[in-house]
């Protein structure tokens, strides 16, 4: 699995994962994004991609091949899920993969606040949480760019 090699610390329900010997965690807060925001390149659609970072608050990627840590993960995401105003954006079923898509709305129809996407795989469970105010839009080429895991199941 490839994920971007920027980790910064940050807090969530989540983070009792973090310490586990068989996880593997991705944090991101909205200062790394900020920096990431500013670096100006020759290429114009490098420099808007870095500007739609800039619209992000929050990054976590959580993921195991554990199959005990998987079970609880997923325990934990379906209290998580009671609690927050989430919508369902889109479930998926691609082989092995259950991939399921929740959204929390943001500052008009075209933006939301939160993307948080579980999967569970056959060898794998990963729990993607992203804050900000993010373009519907443009959430496919954020998360592929990201190299987050099965961003691909998110089309434009």
């Amino acid at each position: 699995m490839t994920f971007i090699t920027l980790t910064v610390f940050g807090q969530s329900r989540f983070d009792k994962f973090q310490d586990r010997e068989d996880v593997k965690v991705v944090t991101v807060n909205q200062n790394a994004f900020k920096m990431m925001a500013n670096i100006k390149t020759n290429d114009a659609e490098a420099d808007e991609y870095m500007e739609l970072l800039g619209n992000l608050t929050n990054l976590k990627i959580i993921a195991t091949e554990n199959k005990q840590i998987a079970k609880e993960m997923k325990e934990e995401v379906s209290k998580y899920l009671k609690e927050e105003i989430l919508s369902e954006l889109m479930s998926v079923k691609d082989g092995d993969a259950n991939v399921k898509i929740y959204i929390k709305d943001g500052i008009d129809e075209n933006h939301i606040s939160k993307l948080f996407m579980f999967v569970e795989e056959l060898n794998e469970s990963v729990i993607i949480d992203i804050d900000g105010n993010i373009d519907l839009q443009k959430i496919s080429e954020i998360t592929q760019e990201l190299n987050i895991p099965h961003s691909d199941k998110i089309e434009k």
